[in-house]
């Protein structure tokens, strides 16, 4: 879980590194401040992943002892070394989606930071009131909107 928690951390400090080129202090530091505001929507987010693993883990994994227990299904011959490559190659599978899962929900609430840091920007310029993150609409990955765009430094 530990180092669940770290990657996480990590994959939200690699968009400041990328998109707003700053240095990798720099974007800890960002990363750490950024983490007071999102704190809840990070664990929410934390823990929501750690269970779409286990999901993603145990959920096949029970259909196959159904399978085989409970409906009797047979299995064709297969051998020791072939049942512990098809695991190794399940599991791999299910790591790569969940470390993508992390990657991309790190990338959101980066996005949903650095828009909430405009739209204070134009609340300030054109005399309103300053909006909280929750007002902002949070972005997403697959619209066709640049959220980035235009972004100065």
């Amino acid at each position: 879980v530990m180092q669940s928690g770290v990657q996480m951390l990590v994959f939200y400090v690699y968009p400041a590194i990328a998109w707003e080129d700053r240095s990798p202090i720099e974007s800890v530091k960002k990363a750490f401040k950024h983490l007071k505001d999102l704190g809840e929507e990070f664990l929410i987010g934390f823990g929501g992943l750690e269970i779409v693993l286990l999901f993603l883990l145990f959920v096949p994994l029970l259909l196959f002892v159904a399978a085989v227990h409970i409906f009797k299904i047979s299995i064709p011959n297969i051998t020791f070394e072939g049942f512990w490559l098809t695991i190794f190659i399940f599991v791999s599978i299910v790591f790569s989606i969940f470390v993508f899962l992390q990657q991309a929900y790190a990338a959101i609430l980066y996005l949903w930071i650095i828009k909430w840091q405009k739209e204070m920007v134009n609340a300030v310029v054109n005399k309103l009131p300053i909006p909280e993150i929750k007002d902002v609409k949070i972005p997403s990955l697959v619209d066709n909107i640049c959220d980035l765009n235009p972004y100065k430094r």
